[in-house]
């Protein structure tokens, strides 16, 4: 499956061109994540001991089903993307490239043995509720393979469908976050 060929759904937010200090996004990346791509997959298998996965919904459930259950996955999103990144945070918004209007970012390509990969960036802030729309259509793979990150902060949130990766800057609020949500993390020893 190649990224340009995802339909984008009602978000505006990767319709939208907006130019980015590229060579200071990847300077700033790279002091806080190394040379790992922002893909969620890639940094969760290099950054392991900096990586922890909250589940959307109970029971691992992966997809929302009705109001109810949006209400949940936005409630557990937005909390913990407000931690990781910080209220009113200038964060990074990385995405697949997937139109020529937006600028890819080479240093930042990827190839697995299925397909390549190319990331676009743009400055957001981050505001709980205000990305609703973002979360709801990655949650519902409209929209794959996004991590917003505070470069500033070190941390890094990637929400996927079923959940979301979060990275974070030190071990203290690895472990905090750890306990504090306890009950969104998977019962697997692996933490997927």
């Amino acid at each position: 499956m190649r990224c340009e060929g995802f339909e984008l759904g009602g978000s505006i937010w990767l319709r939208e061109v907006h130019q980015v200090d590229i060579d200071k996004v990847i300077r700033d990346w790279r002091i806080s994540f190394g040379d790992v791509p922002p893909f969620g997959h890639c940094m969760r298998k290099i950054l392991e001991d900096r990586w922890l996965r909250i589940h959307s919904l109970p029971d691992s459930k992966r997809q929302p089903e009705d109001d109810r259950d949006r209400e949940v996955l936005l409630h557990r999103h937005n909390t913990v993307a407000a931690k990781m990144l910080g209220e009113a945070a200038r964060c990074v918004l990385f995405f697949p490239y997937l139109h020529e209007r937006a600028i890819a970012i080479p240093e930042f390509s990827y190839e697995d043995k299925w397909d390549e990969y190319h990331i676009s960036a743009k400055e957001v802030i981050w505001q709980s509720g205000a990305h609703d729309d973002l979360i709801l259509e990655t949650a519902e793979w409209k929209i794959p393979q996004i991590v917003l990150a505070n470069l500033a902060g070190g941390s890094a949130y990637a929400p996927y469908d079923g959940g979301a990766d979060l990275f974070f800057a030190c071990g203290e609020d690895f472990a905090l976050a750890r306990e504090q949500w306890k009950e969104w993390l998977s019962p697997h020893p692996s933490g997927l």
